[in-house]
């Protein structure tokens, strides 16, 4: 199974402020390692109580640009 992800880009800007996270773009924010840990922290929280067979195990996060960052 694999996921599409579409960041909630103002709390991802929020959290990145928390992080004192410099970026210039989202694309650049998203392509962060700590962003990425996060997507992957998020996922696994939410998909905690499904099986194996049915949790993702490749994801890509959409970006406002229409192009597709790889997240597992």
């Amino acid at each position: 199974m694999i996921s599409l992800i579409y960041p909630d880009y103002e709390n991802l800007e929020i959290w990145a402020k928390g992080k004192n996270l410099q970026y210039d773009s989202y694309q650049e924010l998203v392509e962060k390692e700590a962003a990425l840990e996060l997507f992957n922290k998020e996922i696994k929280e939410h998909t905690s109580n499904l099986a194996d067979f049915e949790k993702p195990k490749n994801g890509s996060l959409l970006v406002t640009s229409g192009r597709l960052k790889r997240v597992n």
